[in-house]
């Protein structure tokens, strides 16, 4: 992450956003690890999630914050605020209209 050097005015200039998503998430382990066992995985959401929170308040700055539905079914109090980066975290390209609607 770059440094974030709050404006003049006491403000953040900057508002970057973060997936909250875990290691075993990503599309490019799709092929390689099935959703049924993403539970079996250590999970390092929280520690990072903190850290970077950490980081974002020593340097006056905000985000938005994009949590994986399936990370905020296992860790609530993880969230404050909920917007949607979907359940699965599937391609939408590959997910007819029916199945687009039940990931959101």
């Amino acid at each position: 992450m770059s440094h974030v050097t709050p404006n003049p005015a006491g403000s953040p200039r900057d508002f970057p956003s973060v997936d909250v998503e875990d290691y075993f998430h990503v599309e490019a382990f799709a092929d390689r690890i099935s959703r049924d066992e993403w539970g079996a995985f250590s999970s390092r959401v929280r520690p990072n999630t903190e850290r970077i929170l950490r980081i974002f308040a020593e340097h006056g700055c905000r985000g938005t914050f994009f949590v994986l539905g399936w990370v905020a079914d296992r860790d609530p109090k993880l969230v404050r605020e909920i917007a949607c980066h979907s359940d699965s975290h599937r391609r939408v390209s590959t997910l007819s209209p029916d199945e687009f609607r039940q990931d959101l």
